[in-house]
């Protein structure tokens, strides 16, 4: 949080929660809206997230207020994706709670996006589209039979490039090679 508040300064738009020391805010760009939950629990709960009621029913208030569509960014992933480590270990602990306030309102909800697994999927969960981004650094295994975590580094997904239009969502994985010793050198 603190690199982040270094990079960006102040958070534009709305706060979604009364504790200071969290980033979860709102804000209208070219009439979409798009909501940032912080996500980041208690030490003991690392490494899954969780989301403070705070957060959850201003967010609840925002959707019932507006008509506007919504995207949702958060760090960690709230729903499980079928890997068993993953599900295990990395999720929000009260990520289906999020996914039932979204549930309610998803004729408006473009996607739900998220990163911590440092793999790019996509799920889509009772007509709810959730997609994560990979790492810049490395990947982690996301098979369904995968029950522990094994760095990947080949190749590297180092962008997602999310375009939100009227009718559609599109997410894009952008991939590059990891440098090799003569581009090192």
């Amino acid at each position: 949080r603190n690199a982040l508040r270094y990079f960006v300064g102040d958070m534009p738009g709305y706060a979604l929660t009364t504790h200071q020391d969290q980033l979860a805010y709102h804000v209208v760009l070219r009439g979409e809206r798009i909501a940032i939950l912080d996500a980041r629990g208690p030490r003991e709960v690392d490494p899954q997230g969780e989301i403070t009621p705070d957060q959850l029913v201003s967010l609840g208030r925002v959707l019932a207020a507006t008509p506007a569509p919504i995207s949702i960014f958060l760090h960690y992933p709230p729903i499980p994706l079928g890997c068993d480590w993953i599900d295990r270990t990395m999720l929000i602990r009260n990520g289906l709670e999020l996914h039932d306030l979204l549930h309610a309102h998803r004729d408006r909800v473009r996607g739900v996006f998220f990163g911590h697994i440092h793999s790019p999927t996509c799920t889509l969960l009772d007509g709810s589209m959730y997609a994560s981004c990979g790492s810049v650094a490395m990947h982690l295994p996301n098979w369904p039979c995968a029950n522990n975590a094994t760095v990947s580094c080949d190749p590297i997904a180092f962008a997602q490039y999310i375009q939100i239009g009227e009718e559609s969502v599109s997410v894009k994985t952008q991939w590059a090679s990891p440098p090799t010793r003569e581009t090192r050198e």
